[in-house]
């Protein structure tokens, strides 16, 4: 028998991060350097859910960053602020955007606007979401960075279900799960497979919506 359809969990890929400090060489190479350990401690704990001890390490570390490792950094306490509702939210995204690196780094405002639209669609201001999200998926369209595209499409589907364009979330949506399919993880797999089942249940399509709900259940448990 084909269970109830529901929606599994909130897909809002809060955790996906940065961690690789990415600059520009002399001579316009793009450089990539390796975390150090405390970016790289900092990153585990947030992928562990262990957000007060991520919150602490992340700003111990904060206090001795520089350049791209501090960008990093300051968006792993968005996130630890974020999960922990401890306010401090509003202050890390704004000491990101103040720094002196933000202006010509395309990922840091990328994931800037990312940020502060998952803010505003966690507290209730869907248009405001929508206007950051919007950017963010303007810099990864000008990125044409896979991983990216994949994260804001699901964002602009879920800012438009909220919206109640279903029409155009439901584009979004499968756009993210045809470039997570090909370039993402299990669980990202899971996450907007999750978000098919939920649109096609509000739109009364409940054969459809029992089908991407099961093939969400079948991914999340292969992740796990």
């Amino acid at each position: 028998m084909r269970f109830r359809p529901f929606c599994l969990i909130a897909c809002f890929l809060m955790t996906d991060g940065w961690v690789t400090a990415v600059a520009k060489a002399s001579d316009g190479a793009t450089k990539v350097t390796p975390p150090s350990a405390n970016l790289a401690s900092c990153h585990d704990l947030i992928t562990q859910s262990a957000y007060a001890k991520a919150y602490d390490a992340c700003r111990l570390a904060l206090s001795k960053a520089e350049g791209d490792e501090a960008l990093n950094l300051l968006l792993h306490l968005v996130t630890a602020s974020h999960a922990l509702r401890n306010g401090k939210e509003g202050h890390f995204l704004t000491q990101l955007k103040d720094h002196p690196l933000f202006p010509n780094h395309p990922m840091a405002q990328y994931e800037w606007h990312r940020k502060v639209g998952q803010k505003n669609y966690f507290e209730g201001d869907f248009e405001t979401a929508k206007h950051h999200l919007f950017q963010a998926f303007t810099w990864a369209q000008q990125a044409d960075d896979p991983q990216w595209l994949s994260k804001s499409h699901n964002d602009m589907g879920l800012v438009l279900f909220k919206l109640g364009d279903y029409p155009g979330a439901l584009t979004h949506y499968q756009s993210s799960l045809a470039l997570k399919e090909a370039h993402g993880t299990t669980y990202q797999v899971a996450n907007t497979l999750n978000n098919l089942g939920r649109i096609h249940l509000e739109t009364e399509d409940i054969d459809q919506s029992v089908d991407y709900y099961e093939s969400a259940l079948a991914h999340y448990l292969a992740y796990t």
